[in-house]
């Protein structure tokens, strides 16, 4: 049994930010770097006019401790979350009963209770809804959240899934972070929210097939390190000695199936998803 979408909705904060801006000011808040003015057309080359944030431009000017980025979090986090949701029932024709079950996928920030449960009471949840909270998936939390959000409205019958994202990079902008990788992060990434409602259905709905592979290979921290205001820790670096590895993870991840089930378009994808991984391990 397939899965279908009801409903596809998302929302942003309340601040809009134009690149032309945030270029500017990222060429103050990073002018310790002497290379700066080199690394600058980075945001120009990202292609991007408009993002969203939940805090104004000026905000990034200043310091912030953990608790007060933690408490941005939840409270802007909530707010998108619930205003998805309200739009995801209205489009679907249903109401907050009718919901079985709620996968939420965030990374940018630690919620307790978690974003789900705070959600149940904002939208009126029946109280034995099921739930799962989905942390530290980064970029890859969105596709994989809907794999999960799939996977559940298959194995519960008639169950209405509501699948929710929200990442909030604004609030881990550091200014004293003069690396390369945070000035091309504070070009690329916004904030927004976006979510769903699956529901078990025909085969012509929504077919999700994710497989999360950790490669085997040497993994490495570049640093470590605590502070005051977060924990940080560089993420692994992964390095395979066969540079190949791109077409065994397809293979493990879309198994093969009789062209009667779309063992055709299987085939098709494979190739597709292995020319995106060679072109990423060549790079």
């Amino acid at each position: 049994m397939q899965s279908r979408l009801l409903a596809l909705k998302s929302a942003v904060p309340t601040f809009a930010l134009r690149q032309a801006d945030v270029t500017d000011r990222a060429g103050r808040l990073f002018r310790e770097r002497k290379d700066i003015a080199r690394l600058l057309p980075v945001f120009e080359n990202t292609g991007i006019e408009l993002r969203y944030s939940c805090v104004p431009i000026d905000w990034y000017e200043d310091a912030h401790g953990w608790r007060e980025r933690t408490a941005l979090y939840i409270e802007n986090s909530v707010h998108l979350l619930e205003k998805v949701a309200t739009a995801l029932l209205e489009e679907s024709g249903l109401v907050a009963e009718s919901i079985d079950a709620v996968v939420v996928a965030s990374t940018t920030g630690i919620a307790t209770p978690s974003l789900d449960a705070l959600l149940v009471e904002k939208l009126r949840l029946r109280r034995d809804v099921q739930r799962l909270p989905i942390f530290g998936l980064g970029c890859a939390g969105g596709v994989i959240g809907l794999a999960r959000a799939a996977q559940l409205s298959r194995a519960m019958p008639g169950a209405n899934v509501l699948f929710l994202v929200v990442e909030l990079c604004a609030l881990t902008f550091r200014k004293n972070d003069l690396s390369k990788s945070n000035i091309v992060a504070t070009a690329l990434f916004g904030d927004g929210a976006a979510g769903a409602i699956a529901q078990p259905g025909p085969r012509v709905g929504l077919g999700v097939a994710i497989a999360l592979h950790i490669v085997e290979g040497k993994a490495h921290h570049d640093r470590q390190f605590i502070d005051k205001s977060r924990l940080e820790g560089r993420q692994p670096v992964l390095r395979h000695p066969d540079q190949r590895c791109g077409n065994g993870l397809v293979r493990a991840a879309l198994p093969r199936q009789s062209d009667a089930r779309g063992g055709g378009d299987q085939k098709k994808t494979r190739i597709l998803i292995t020319g995106i991984i060679q072109g990423i391990e060549a790079a």
